[in-house]
This record gives C-alpha cells, sequence and structure tokens, in this order.
C-alpha cells in the first residue's frame, strides 16, 4: 500500500471513529433524558472497538476515557442509583478494550512480521530471478559445449537435463533431440569403452579431467577435452556438469609442432657444426651432439655448464654483458675454447638471440676452424719466408743492376768506337727498367704477407701533403678492414694526383654508405681527369706512363679484403677514385662496430 492511501484510510477511520463517538454521546443524551439508562450504553462498544483495533494503545487511552464519559453521563442524569451500574459497566468497556488491545497489537505484530517475511521471500525471488538469468546467460554465452545429466543406475551417464546452444552448434543435434539423448549417444568408440572408468573416477575425485572424442550428428568423430564436475544435490541426487571444448586445432598445431621438434631434432642431430643454446645468465638451454663431441664432454655434462667454463679466453664479466646486448640481428666472430682436456681450439660463432616462453635464448652454431687457422698461419709463414726470399733476391739483383749500371757509365766515359755509343744508352735504358721491376716485384711481395687490420682512414691520410696540394677529409672516426699496405693505395692515389694535375691541387676525400650497405670512399680531384676508354686499362699492369704499377698494385692490395676500385668521374672535370668496402667491413668509433643497412 502507497504512503497517500494509507494516510486516506487513517483518515477515514478517524472520521469514522469521531462519528460513532460523537453518535453515542448524542444518543445517550437523548436516551438520558427520556428515562432509558440501558440501550443507549451498548452503542459505546462500537469506538472502543475501532479505536483499540486501529490506534492500539492510543485507542485503549480514548476507550478508558470514553468509559468514563459514559459514566459521568449516567450519573448525571440517572443519579447515583445507577452509580454500581455504571461502574461495572465501565470496567466492561476498559476490560474489553485492553483485550481488543492486545489481540489487536498481537495481530499487527503477526502482519509484520508475514509482511517483513513476504519482503525477505520477494527479495530473494527477485534475486533467484536475477541468478537464474545470470545462470542462463553464462550458460548459453560459454563458447564450450556445456551438458547437465544425471548418472543412472548402472553408473552410466543418463539423459540429459540441459545443454547450451555451444553444445547443438558444435555437434548438430537441436535441444529437444539433445533431452531424449545421453552422452554416450554422442560419444566416440573410445569415450564409450571408457564411460563407467571416467564415472568411478569422477565419483572418488568430484572432478574429472580427461581427453575423449565425439560424434557429430553428421558422423564425423572429432577429438575433445572433457572437464566433468559432480554435483551432489538433496532432490534430484548427483549430476555431473561436464564441459566439452573442441581441440580439433589444438591437435593440428601439436602435431605439427611436433613434427617440427622432430624436423628440428634432426636438423640440429646431424649437423656437423655444433649448436647450442645459452640462457642470459650464461647457463645451457638445449645442446647438440657435435658441441659436445668438439670439447670432449657429454651432451649432458654440457647442460649442466656455464659459457664461461669452456670460453676463458674473453671474460666473464664481458661474456655477460655480451648475453645481455646479443639481439635478433646476432653477431659473428672468432674465439677460443678450452676442451676437457685442457687443450684450446679455434672456433667460428654466429649468434642470435629470441624469447621463447618469456625468457632470453641466444643461439650459437660453433664450427672448429682450428685446422684452418693452422693452415692458415701456415700459409702466413710460407708467405713470409717466400717474401724473405723474394727480398734478398730482388736485393742482390739490385745490387748487381746498380753495378752494371756503375760499369756502362765508365764504358761512356771511355774514347769507344762511335757505333757503340747508342747501344751504351739501351743498356742503361734496359738497365733503370730492370731496376723498376725488381723494385715493384719487392713491394708485391708484401702484398698479403701478414694479416689484415683494423685501419683509421684519418691515421692512413694524414701524411698526404705537398706545398701545391689542399686536402679536404670527410672521413673522421671511420675504420676499415684491409692489408697494411692500405696506406700505399692513397700514396699512390696522391702521387698520380700530383703528377697530372698543373697549379693548385684540390683533393676531397669523403665517405658515404652505399645502397647495399658498402662504404663508399671518394677521391676527388681536379685533375684532367680519365677518358671512358681509359677507366679500367689504369688498372692494368704496366699501363702509365711512370712505372705502371701503381694502381695495378693498389687493386692488389684492396683485393685481400673484398674492396673493390674504380674510377668513375667525369673527363675534363677531374678523377673520381671509388673505394667500396663491403658491409662488416668497416665501423664508425663513436658507434662501435655497427653495420648499417
Amino acid at each position: 500500500m502507497s504512503l497517500n492511501s494509507e494516510f486516506l484510510a487513517d483518515k477515514k477511520t478517524a472520521f469514522a471513529l469521531i462519528i460513532m463517538t460523537i453518535f453515542c454521546i448524542v444518543i445517550s443524551f437523548f436516551s438520558l433524558s427520556s428515562g432509558f439508562y440501558i440501550i443507549f450504553q451498548n452503542f459505546f462498544y462500537i469506538p472502543i472497538i475501532l479505536a483499540c483495533i486501529f490506534y492500539l494503545r492510543r485507542g485503549l487511552l480514548f476507550s478508558v476515557i470514553l468509559s468514563f464519559v459514559y459514566l459521568g453521563l449516567l450519573t448525571g442524569y440517572a443519579g447515583f442509583n445507577e452509580f454500581g451500574n455504571g461502574i461495572a459497566r465501565t470496567l466492561i468497556f476498559i476490560g474489553i478494550a485492553c483485550i481488543i488491545t492486545i489481540l489487536s497489537e498481537k495481530t499487527k505484530y503477526a502482519n509484520d512480521k508475514v509482511r517483513e517475511k513476504n519482503k525477505e521471500l520477494k527479495y530473494t525471488i527477485e534475486k533467484l530471478a536475477l541468478s537464474c538469468d545470470r545462470y542462463h546467460t553464462l550458460f548459453e554465452s560459454i563458447s564450450d559445449s556445456l551438458f547437465l545429466y544425471k548418472i543412472d543406475e548402472n553408473g552410466l551417464p543418463g539423459l540429459f537435463i540441459e545443454v547450451n546452444s555451444s553444445a547443438s552448434e558444435s555437434i548438430g543435434y537441436s535441444r529437444e533431440e539433445f533431452l531424449r539423448m545421453t552422452a554416450l549417444d554422442i560419444a566416440g568408440e573410445i569415450g564409450k569403452r571408457e564411460a563407467k572408468e571416467q564415472v568411478e573416477i569422477l565419483y572418488k575425485k568430484g572432478s574429472h579431467k580427461f581427453e575423449s572424442s565425439q560424434v557429430r550428428k553428421d558422423g564425423t568423430e572429432f577429438p575433445v577435452e572433457v572437464n566433468c564436475h559432480l554435483i551432489r544435490t538433496d532432490s534430484q541426487g548427483c549430476l555431473v556438469l561436464s564441459v566439452v571444448r573442441d581441440i580439433t586445432d589444438r591437435k593440428k598445431i601439436e602435431m605439427a609442432l611436433k613434427d617440427e621438434i622432430t624436423r628440428r631434432r634432426i636438423l640440429q642431430d646431424q649437423s656437423r657444426d655444433g649448436i647450442i643454446i645459452i640462457r642470459e645468465d650464461g647457463s645451457v638451454f638445449e645442446v647438440n651432439k657435435s658441441f659436445a663431441d668438439m670439447l670432449y664432454y657429454s651432451v649432458d655434462d654440457v647442460k649442466k655448464m656455464h659459457i664461461w667454463e669452456w670460453n676463458q679466453s674473453v671474460p666473464r664479466e664481458i661474456i655477460s654483458k655480451m648475453l645481455k646486448t646479443v639481439d635478433e640481428k646476432g653477431d659473428h666472430f672468432e674465439t677460443r675454447h678450452l676442451r676437457k682436456d685442457g687443450t684450446e681450439i679455434d672456433v667460428d660463432i654466429s649468434t642470435t638471440a629470441a624469447n621463447f616462453s618469456g625468457e632470453k635464448l641466444i643461439l650459437c652454431i660453433c664450427r672448429d676452424i682450428t685446422a684452418w687457422k693452422n693452415s692458415e698461419k701456415a700459409l702466413i709463414n710460407l708467405n713470409k719466408k717466400l717474401s724473405l726470399l723474394s727480398y734478398i733476391t730482388c736485393h742482390d739483383i739490385l745490387n748487381k743492376a746498380n753495378a752494371l749500371e756503375i760499369f756502362i757509365s765508365l764504358l761512356d766515359k771511355k774514347d769507344l768506337n762511335p757505333d757503340i755509343q747508342p747501344y751504351l744508352g739501351e743498356a742503361v735504358d734496359a738497365v733503370n727498367l730492370i731496376m723498376s721491376q725488381i723494385e715493384f716485384a719487392r713491394e708485391y711481395g708484401k702484398v698479403g704477407v701478414n694479416e689484415p687490420l683494423w685501419l683509421s682512414l684519418e691515421e692512413i691520410t694524414k701524411e698526404l701533403s705537398d706545398v701545391r696540394a689542399e686536402l679536404n677529409f670527410e672521413c673522421k672516426g671511420i675504420y676499415v678492414y684491409a692489408d697494411a699496405m692500405l696506406e700505399k693505395v692513397f700514396y699512390n692515389l696522391f702521387d698520380n694526383t700530383l703528377r697530372h694535375t698543373k697549379g693548385l691541387v684540390l683533393i676531397n676525400i669523403r665517405c658515404r654508405i652505399g645502397g647495399d650497405s658498402t662504404l663508399i670512399i671518394s677521391w676527388e680531384d681536379n685533375g684532367p681527369g680519365i677518358e671512358d676508354s681509359k677507366k679500367e686499362k689504369i688498372f692494368e699492369s704496366g699501363y702509365g706512363q711512370n712505372t705502371g704499377f701503381g694502381l695495378f698494385l693498389a687493386r692488389e692490395i684492396l683485393d685481400i679484403t673484398k674492396i673493390k676500385i674504380s674510377e668513375v668521374g667525369v673527363f675534363g672535370k677531374g678523377a673520381t677514385f671509388e673505394l667500396s668496402v663491403p658491409k662488416g667491413g668497416y665501423y664508425f668509433e663513436e658507434k662501435g662496430r655497427v653495420t648499417k643497412k
């Protein structure tokens, strides 16, 4: 009942009570005035009862007052002859008022309790309805198939009680069709055979997760993951809620992953190179047999080790830093590994990093290059010996040539037959040519004798100077990997520029990165330039106005570390020689050894 309706009801009750009270008093006046002392008094029961029913204790007080009003009226008109009857009737009025008040209060208390219980019941029903809606929404929104069913007396799944829409979509049956079926009707052969065993496990554990298979309406069978929960109820006994997930895609991925693991395992085990995967803390994640054999350890022994236990040529702190900084771009370098027997081997290593399950792993492919290094050292030693022999031989030949030149000059001072004089000039020219070729042979013999070095372009060009030359150098902080005779290449370019340029000589040495990540070193001058027909010939042996060996020797020196040289200038506007240093053959001092892309 609303507040307004309750207010109107109270108003009507009060009005009725007032009317009845006035009516009783008026009737009492008429009755007492007429000499009737008995009948009128019965009308007082009506307001007394109404007041006690609707106003309880306030009504009781009103009834007591009204009772004494009755006594006063009776005594006033009838005198004290009716006083005894009036007192008796007043007490009866008050007694009835008390009884009705008590009963009304109990009734009101009972009604309040009922009203309170009704509110609680209504709230509970609303919560239950909301819970049912949530349950139904959740039940229907789950993408996995849900099945609710009983267990029959044989310990097997009984008829379905409820299924969700995902089950209908997955298997093809409607909800009405499902409610006439059991879990065995949609189970595969394995599921049917193992049904009783799975139910027994479910009863023991209360929940059970396993893999099985189901059959669709069209007869196709597919793998599923079943997660069962036992629900014990008082009214329906034991129920089973099964959450069933189609794992067809997962099985395909697992199979593909298994095949990939097998393939990679075959590749890893069959590889002649040592393959090892290192964690960021230096411990071993995985290793193949070739790596273990290379160090004379077993695979299990290597898995218990750290990288610095076999790589002792590099301090542990530097190794730890390298492990933290290596990324997916990787690195390539040479180092030495310590074997179990204490011997050391030279190793070529290629590394790359990747994240696996949130953990950084470093893949290292290691190749034993000890034999190659030994051969390289033997070849270097042989080159040094041959170079020494060549130097001694050239030195002896030059001495003899110098002596021959002296003897010819002495003969030239003698009075000889005039017919012989021209031949002496020819002989002098021949000796000079022999001496220049021997000098070239001695210089050429130095090419490739020693291992290439990281050389600063700034250092090897700082000695190039001449009173006529102005040199602009724009390659600061750049190092290239080249033969130690790289300085002679730039000296030869400088010498050629001075020979062929008249007046003030302007030279620019610039560096840039080419499209294929090569470093382009440009030598530009303000000389006459090179004709297009001679751009390749100038690098041939013996070509040129001087000895003809300068640019030929320069190309040979550069070719040791795969540096290419070519002339690309425009004839009449100066010569431009470009040296192309391959990727990995240069670095910038301020950035470390970085290959730009």
